[in-house]
């Protein structure tokens, strides 16, 4: 049943329904991190969609991206470091972003998308999906229904079953453009590279519209055996 509704919906899309958002408490943190809860059949349908989607565009991917991919994580993520450590790499920029999710720019995401979807049904979907209104449970007098995603042309609800591959995509321009900056230098010489990567870190976020989290952006050196 479930799966002849996925399908009903893709083959003639129709207006999705509100998202319900929930705050959840960040690790390490006293702030709280907001998510976005579609309903089961938007569930569905973005979960369908995926399994097609999925496939197409993961030899896109950078390996150096970990999360929410097939035999990957946090603790590849850290081994594949510590190995480069072991290399004689000795430099590492720990960086963040400000509101990565809410900062996605619909545009250029839907270009990205583009590039190798051409069924317009998907692309329809997908963004609806992104421009679909959020209603927030604020308690009395009731619902509060947000539509900031479609006035501002930004953000994709962190979430939903389609948001991590959605963020993986938006990222690959920086990805192609950026490369990764090692050095083996020490003293002035690692000093101005790291001033380097942080500034052509900070021109290619601001060409995709994000913003870098200055107070959990650090240089890191470690020291080699």
């Amino acid at each position: 049943m479930r799966f002849m509704v996925a399908v009903r919906a893709v083959t003639n899309p129709c207006e999705p329904e509100a998202v319900k958002r929930v705050w959840i408490p960040k690790a390490n943190s006293e702030k709280m991190r907001p998510l976005g809860i579609p309903t089961i059949t938007d569930r569905v349908v973005q979960t369908a969609a995926l399994l097609v989607l999925k496939p197409v565009f993961e030899s896109d991917l950078a390996d150096e991206q970990y999360a929410y991919r097939p035999d990957r994580g946090a603790h590849d993520a850290v081994q594949a470091v510590h190995g480069l450590l072991n290399r004689g790499y000795t430099q590492v920029v720990d960086a963040d972003l400000s509101g990565y999710f809410d900062s996605i720019a619909h545009a250029e995401l839907l270009l990205c998308v583009a590039r190798r979807v051409v069924d317009r049904h998907i692309l329809s979907l997908v963004k609806a999906w992104l421009v679909s209104p959020v209603d927030s449970d604020d308690g009395p007098p009731g619902t509060t229904r947000s539509l900031a995603n479609r006035d501002n042309k930004r953000g994709t609800p962190q979430g939903t079953p389609i948001s991590p591959l959605l963020s993986h995509l938006y990222m690959r321009p920086f990805r192609g453009g950026s490369g990764w900056a090692v050095s083996n230098g020490v003293g002035d010489e690692d000093r101005q590279l790291r001033r380097r990567l942080c500034d052509l870190l900070q021109a290619l976020y601001g060409e995709l519209g994000l913003v870098r989290l200055a107070s959990r952006t650090h240089n890191l050196p470690w020291a080699t055996a």
